[in-house]
């Protein structure tokens, strides 16, 4: 979807914020099936004759767009309160399309902000939780061990690129997930003492996926799991650390 395309649809609403998000903002739509998701947030709800003559020039504007191919809107209004209460909610809508989508008008980076660094709270505890599981697993058998460690690695990952600035897309390959890191905060190191294929083969087990090497054949891979964990936790630290202070943003 073309930024320029979000651009005018956003002047032609007035003030306030468009978030294009889904499918079409992770680029994973299939084309002429998926549909266009929208978050419209403005101070107060448009009225009827306004609502109408704007979708009707939306959907004109759309038909020029696709060349005349019809293709469903999921067209989501909000009102900038609602927004603004909701989208530090991790399970919020608004918090997925903050984090995910595409997003133009007043306030967006500083919204496109807060929302990444409430998503970096968010996996710094589940990672937290995963390690403190991971640390009193000594006697666990192998499936709970694996799962563990990996679970806290992700989720550490998942924290140090949105604590950088970026969105973190759902995936599971600890690998991609250093690479992004590394890509999102070049300054940090982001090398595991443990192969990343031993983490990502104990996710996918429980997937019903064969592991290639069970986790508990080295009683070291534990202890050294943790240490992965606690210096990419440590990592991200610092980058909070050097975060700016922000003020609550503000919508009209």
């Amino acid at each position: 979807m073309p930024l320029n395309w979000l651009n005018w649809f956003t002047r032609a609403r007035g003030p306030g914020l468009t978030i294009l998000f889904g499918s079409r903002a992770r680029g994973d739509y299939a084309e002429g099936r998926s549909d266009i998701d929208i978050l419209v947030v403005r101070g107060h709800p448009p009225d009827e004759g306004t609502l109408r003559n704007s979708w009707l020039e939306y959907e004109n504007k759309k038909l020029d767009l696709f060349r005349g191919q019809r293709i469903d809107t999921d067209y989501i209004p909000s009102t900038a309160d609602e927004f603004l209460r909701t989208y530090r909610t991790v399970t919020a809508l608004a918090a997925g399309a903050a984090n995910e989508g595409y997003m133009v008008g007043e306030q967006a980076q500083a919204i496109r902000t807060q929302a990444r660094r409430r998503m970096t709270a968010h996996h710094l505890r589940w990672a937290d939780v995963h390690l403190s599981y991971l640390e009193r697993s000594a006697d666990a058998g192998d499936e709970h061990q694996g799962a563990q460690a990996c679970l806290a690695v992700q989720n550490a990952l998942e924290a140090a690129v949105n604590a950088a600035g970026e969105w973190c897309p759902e995936i599971h390959d600890i690998g991609m997930l250093m690479e992004l890191a590394g890509r999102a905060d070049p300054a940090g190191s982001y090398e595991t003492e443990l192969d990343p294929e031993i983490y990502s083969q104990h996710f996918y087990s429980r997937r019903n996926l064969p592991p290639g090497t069970p986790f508990t054949s080295n009683p070291g891979n534990r202890e050294t799991a943790g240490r992965d964990a606690r210096g990419l936790l440590a990592r991200v630290e610092e980058i909070r650390a050097a975060w700016p202070p922000m003020e609550r943003p503000q919508l009209r």
